[in-house]
């Protein structure tokens, strides 16, 4: 019986995940833009042909957007994602909608909203803000990381595979010694 090469099973399975997950947000930001046109061309139709459309594709963005729980949440996984970068809340709006934020439910510009989010998440010590040439900018306060191991049956422990970052880290430190060990 011929031995796995685990190691070229995970390589593959690597890239077939950063494929998919990248034509995933290749696709979310698509239809997030796309959700935000319909949004905007609605109000140039009769109220009734309008909510004709929407009825249409209002369980499309009902199922879409099931993972969304507010704009707090959303916020605050931008403000992450984007940590170390700061940016004002106009840059936080357009990153949320990005990332798939469905601001069609707001009556007026979101932009209130997010600054009224932003001086809560800084009220409750979540993230930090400055004056930049008069303009207020926002950054996520910087995470603590925990290094986790699984517990595995009969006293053994792993530790979980490293991130992106690290593991470009990891592969940079063993080059370097390699380099070192070479001289």
């Amino acid at each position: 019986m011929a031995e796995l090469d685990y190691e070229q099973i995970m390589e593959q399975s690597l890239a077939k995940y950063i494929s998919l997950a990248n034509e995933k947000m290749r696709v979310e930001e698509e239809l997030a833009k796309l959700a935000q046109f319909m949004h905007a061309t609605t109000h140039l139709l009769s109220a009734d042909v309008a909510s004709r459309f929407e009825a249409r594709w209002q369980p499309y963005i009902d199922r879409l957007n099931v993972g969304i729980a507010s704009l707090t949440d959303a916020v605050r996984s931008t403000l992450r994602g984007c940590y170390p970068k700061k940016m004002t809340a106009s840059q936080i709006r357009d990153q949320v909608r990005v990332e798939g934020f469905d601001f069609s439910s707001y009556k007026s510009d979101p932009l209130p909203s997010v600054s009224t989010t932003l001086r809560r998440l800084k009220e409750s010590g979540e993230i930090e803000s400055e004056e930049f040439e008069g303009v207020a900018v926002y950054q996520a306060k910087p995470q603590k990381v925990l290094k986790r191991t699984f517990r595995m049956p009969y006293g053994h422990t792993v530790t979980p595979p490293l991130g992106p970052k690290e593991a470009a880290f990891e592969a940079f430190k063993v080059a370097h010694d390699r380099l070192k060990e070479k001289k």
